[in-house]
């Protein structure tokens, strides 16, 4: 199993909200560093940059967090987020609520290797990959 792991500048809250809502998941896991001092209120508790957060989605976990170094961790673009998975109408869902905010960088489309692929990058700056596995039988190595 591959995880990802996403760093932002101070905006992961944002970012969590706004992947939850477009892979329907449930209410994530939360740790903000208000957790690892005595808060004085709940609100001062549940507000702060986020240490860790784990968001369970049908496709897979999600972990995300504020950087330590802010300003110094931009989005990457020399890697990719891939989501595999059999429901192409779920593939569609999640790959339209990515492009209707971001780019889609590649639409998704029959190719050669694939029922269904496509490429986005979201409006964080994160690429992602979608992909219907092929039932096609994989050439045997010489």
């Amino acid at each position: 199993m591959i995880e990802a792991y996403l760093a932002f500048d101070g905006n992961a809250g944002e970012a969590l909200a706004y992947y939850q809502e477009v892979f329907g998941a449930p209410k994530p896991y939360v740790m903000r560093e208000a957790a690892t001092r005595e808060a004085g209120s709940v609100a001062e508790a549940e507000a702060g940059p986020i240490l860790y957060a784990n968001l369970k989605t049908p496709v897979g976990d999600l972990m995300l967090s504020d950087t330590q170094r802010p300003g110094r961790t931009p989005p990457g673009s020399a890697y990719w987020l891939m989501v595999t998975h059999g429901d192409e109408a779920l593939l569609r869902e999640y790959f339209d609520r990515l492009a209707r905010d971001g780019e889609a960088l590649e639409p998704l489309a029959r190719t050669f290797f694939s029922p269904l692929y496509g490429e986005v990058r979201d409006r964080f700056g994160y690429c992602w990959i979608f992909m219907l596995p092929s039932t096609l039988p994989v050439p045997e190595q010489p």
